[in-house]
């Protein structure tokens, strides 16, 4: 779908560059699969100096798997203040110097220490790409087209595990962690080229920059006034409605709200999918043994 009619504003608007830098914002969630899907195809050609240049055994490679979840829980909770001062756009844009910093010391790690480190390094590279890529899909994408590209970040994550499975599969690991290496930098070479989110530039109260970034997003012929005065009238009525974290845990709905978001976190994490993703090849080899 090319064009849509706006029953807000009355316009029509174009959706394909919305999509574009949905997909280009994704990128990000792409190197993260990568990351989290090569212990699969990295154990048995680490384990027991297959590959290396130093022993790793299983307890030392089980480590070097998880830490990454360690990073990514960390690097959740101070990207919300980056953002908030520096913009969804560049703050995404330098997440790529820790990842690429962490994939150089797991590449030519000299020991076990090193490896680790590198690992929690995208860890936090990566976890801060979980919140920082399904912010700005939804802020650039008007509601027609919101749930399609709020979908690019999980479906690039997935995409990304498979990458990392069929490379590690094929070739050695340490070409393939090269490989995997450069995944965040193809993502900052892209997404350099897209627009900051509109949302960020009217909260700063930076209209002239938010009306350039609606028209490269909606269109040309697009009047983005209309919409840049609905989220001022948002952002004033949050201004004068705020309340105290207290009085907000103290309503019934954002205790059922956290009660599911929690909880469908906790189960996800608790099924082991963390530990399916990382020892994948190994489950298969086991399952192809008992046969």
């Amino acid at each position: 779908m090319k064009n849509s009619f706006n029953l807000n504003s009355q316009q029509v608007t174009v959706k394909w560059p919305q999509i574009v830098a949905g997909l280009s914002a994704a990128g990000g969630a792409f190197a993260v699969g990568a990351a989290l899907g090569w212990p699969a195809p990295a154990s048995s050609r680490l384990i027991g100096e297959h590959e290396r240049y130093f022993p790793i055994n299983e307890g030392q490679f089980g480590q070097i798997a998880s830490i990454i979840t360690l990073g990514c829980a960390i690097s959740c909770l101070p990207i919300g203040i980056l953002m908030k001062k520096f913009g969804r756009k560049w703050t995404m844009l330098s997440l790529v110097i820790p990842f690429t910093i962490g994939w150089g010391l797991v590449i030519w790690a000299q020991n076990f220490i090193m490896m680790m480190i590198g690992r929690f390094i995208i860890g936090l590279a990566g976890g801060a790409f979980c919140v920082s890529a399904p912010q700005y899909s939804a802020e650039i994408a008007e509601k027609e087209i919101r749930g399609i590209v709020g979908t690019f970040f999980q479906l690039l994550i997935i995409t990304g595990i498979l990458f990392s499975y069929v490379v590690g599969a094929f070739i050695p690991i340490f070409t393939a962690s090269i490989i995997f290496g450069l995944t965040p930098l193809l993502f900052g070479v892209i997404f350099i080229a897209m627009p900051e989110s509109p949302v960020y530039l009217v909260i700063q109260k930076r209209d002239e920059d938010a009306i350039k970034s609606y028209k490269w997003l909606r269109g040309d012929s697009y009047d983005p006034q209309g919409e840049i005065d609905e989220l001022k009238n948002d952002i004033l009525e949050n201004e004068n409605n705020q309340v105290s974290l207290k009085k907000v845990l103290g309503r019934k709905s954002t205790v059922r709200a956290l009660i599911i978001g929690f909880g469908l976190m906790f189960f996800q994490q608790m099924s082991g999918i963390n530990v399916v993703i990382f020892y994948a090849t190994k489950i298969f080899e086991v399952f192809y043994l008992l046969k």
